[in-house]
């Protein structure tokens, strides 16, 4: 074998050997991203002038991951937080709030199930730790609500935001590329 084959060889086995090397030493992350959500209605009390009160949404949800056409799996919130693994590509969360609990809260709630939610998160570009926050804000005097969500990468200090205006029942439907 001539000297020079023997160097291309030698050259792609090393490659190979550094990527494989890097993929078992630096494998993918998991479970790096925490989900919380909430929902908070600001309720007219008597003797306060208003009182805040939040719930939690329901425990089931479905998480997508990976491609535009990737199958949702089964997902549980555990009080109001969710555990995901994400990296590149795309990912898609649906959840709900439990109209019975909005209706404790509001017994006049212009709603008659779970009022629900998604979340899509598009090119995703980062490998590593987030933090995202769903907060629901909502008035039961005006039936308006708001929803804000906030991704943090990697302990930043300046949140990825998006917003969602409607009304109270309305499904809220909140995306944006990152």
């Amino acid at each position: 074998m001539n000297k020079r084959l023997k160097w291309a060889i030698g050259i792609v086995l090393a490659a190979v050997i550094a990527l494989y090397a890097g993929w078992v030493l630096f494998p993918a992350p998991e479970n790096n991203c925490v989900i919380t959500v909430s929902a908070t209605f600001r309720v007219p009390s008597e003797s306060d002038g208003y009182v805040r009160k939040t719930i939690k949404p329901v425990q089931e949800a479905r998480w997508a991951s990976g491609s535009h056409d990737a199958p949702y799996s089964m997902a549980a919130f555990k009080d109001g937080e969710l555990i995901r693994s994400t990296g590149y590509g795309v990912h898609a969360l649906e959840g709900a709030f439990s109209w019975r609990a909005i209706k404790e809260i509001w017994p006049d709630a212009p709603i008659d199930q779970d009022w629900t939610f998604g979340v899509g998160l598009f090119n995703t570009r980062f490998e590593g730790d987030y933090r995202m926050y769903l907060n629901v804000q909502a008035d039961t005097e005006t039936g308006s609500a708001t929803a804000d969500f906030y991704v943090f990468y990697q302990g930043s200090a300046n949140p990825y935001m998006v917003r969602w205006e409607g009304k109270i029942g309305e499904k809220i439907v909140l995306s944006f590329d990152y």
